[in-house]
């Protein structure tokens, strides 16, 4: 079976994401994990989504550098883990 990885970034609104975490670990069917790239604002999430999907990894990335370039540091992380899928 296919090992996928979710990439989602985040920027500011810490319910949206945190939903999206919580359906994400509804999911049964696909082994996946969840990289969400925090692009901020500053304080960024410090801890804010901790717990609420067993496959997640934040990378902090506050520059915010635009949604495009968090896409592709969070595949490049995915990949880096051992993905097959992004």
């Amino acid at each position: 079976m296919t090992t996928a990885t979710v990439v989602l970034v985040h920027y500011g609104n810490v319910q949206t994401t945190a939903g999206c975490l919580r359906n994400l670990a509804e999911v049964e069917n696909t082994p996946h994990t969840v990289v969400v790239v925090d692009h901020g604002p500053p304080p960024g999430l410090n801890g804010q989504l901790d717990g609420l999907h067993p496959g997640l990894v934040v990378a902090s990335n506050l520059a915010n550098p635009g949604f495009g370039a968090g896409c592709n540091l969070g595949a490049r992380l995915a990949f880096e883990r051992g993905a097959e899928a992004v």
